[in-house]
């Protein structure tokens, strides 16, 4: 039993489980023993097995004991063998197979479980929400699945709860043409998590925002400007320097002038006008499609999934209160 539970609640616990196997074991052997005329040989033989059930019971031998109830169920699903078997399950360190003993216990008839057996399956189920956890889905989804660390579990819509182990769960919602909702959770003993998934059309939970942030194609498009800028003033420059040059050798080599430059002047000032004039060009083609670029990026666009959509409302809840027992009978298994 887990530490949640007072130590005085767990010997109260204990002497009520004490008192309801050891005082009232006759009553209940016949209680449990239909008339000899309605017992055929099958009931007869399952009858067999629960006393010796409860010979090994209250000797403490709760797993032997377990073993001898099942097989007394096999052929009489009486419910009283259903709660022995769930005590012996409990204290043989199985809960979650004890829960679903006494569920089954509690689920049939109500005569064949008197006063003293209600209160033992009061104590009974009292231990096992302290040992176990809960998870309740609630979906309204018409045709939506839903799934437990990748298990199906049920199709919406409606509510489920489902007694669990305590740890790591994942609990997916998916519906076609929907946004699939996802939630994980890591549960404690006497926790009970309750999951209510929205589920939102995909066409709804996809916004357009601007790809780039919005002051970056501005400073793309400026610093474009600025290389266009630079190139078209070289190129301009390497030209004129070419003109002038032209005109120069036209005047210094014109009949009767005192010098005429050399070719190798003349193809060194050409060649350094000409590279400026290929470098202004290429600053000029660099420029232009910076500003292209400025320009694609302020256009462009993206699909963000909301991902608030993805996020289902969880809520986390003591099992119990107090020393009540804070579960309805019909959870599913």
């Amino acid at each position: 039993m887990r530490s949640s539970m007072s130590t005085r609640g767990l010997y109260l616990a204990v002497a009520v489980i004490g008192v309801a196997l050891w005082g009232p074991a006759a009553r209940a052997e016949r209680a449990a023993d239909p008339p000899q005329a309605q017992r055929d040989a099958q009931q007869q033989a399952a009858y067999e097995h629960f006393r010796d059930g409860l010979e090994l019971h209250h000797r403490l031998l709760f797993e032997d004991a377990a073993l001898a109830y099942q097989r007394a169920l096999n052929g009489w699903q009486h419910p009283k063998f259903y709660l022995y078997l769930s005590h012996a399950l409990a204290r043989s360190g199985a809960p979650l197979r004890a829960f679903t003993a006494l569920q089954q216990a509690l689920a049939g008839d109500p005569k064949a479980l008197d006063a003293q057996d209600t209160r033992t399956a009061q104590v009974v189920e009292a231990e096992l929400v302290q040992q176990l956890a809960a998870i309740t889905v609630r979906c309204d989804a018409d045709g939506a699945e839903v799934t437990i660390n990748d298990q199906i579990w049920f199709s919406c819509p409606g509510e489920r709860r489902k007694m669990v182990r305590p740890g790591f769960y994942l609990v997916d919602v998916r519906q076609a043409g929907h946004v699939p909702v996802s939630q994980s959770m890591t549960l404690r003993a006497g926790e009970w998590a309750v999951v209510e998934p929205n589920l939102v059309a995909k066409e709804d939970a996809v916004r357009v925002e601007r790809r780039w942030p919005r002051a970056l194609p501005w400073g793309v498009g400026l610093a474009g400007i600025a290389i266009a800028a630079v190139g078209a003033t070289n190129y301009a420059r390497a030209a004129r320097d070419i003109d002038g040059l032209q005109r120069d050798i036209d005047g210094l080599c014109a009949p009767g002038a005192r010098r005429c430059p050399s070719s190798a002047e003349i193809d060194d000032k050409y060649d350094g006008a000409r590279f400026r004039q290929i470098v202004g060009v290429g600053l000029l083609t660099a420029g232009t499609g910076t500003l292209l670029t400025a320009l694609l990026m302020r256009l462009q666009t993206r699909d963000v999934a909301d991902e608030s959509v993805r996020r289902p409302s969880v809520e986390v809840l003591p099992l119990m209160e107090g020393s009540a027992a804070g579960l309805s009978l019909d959870i599913e298994f």
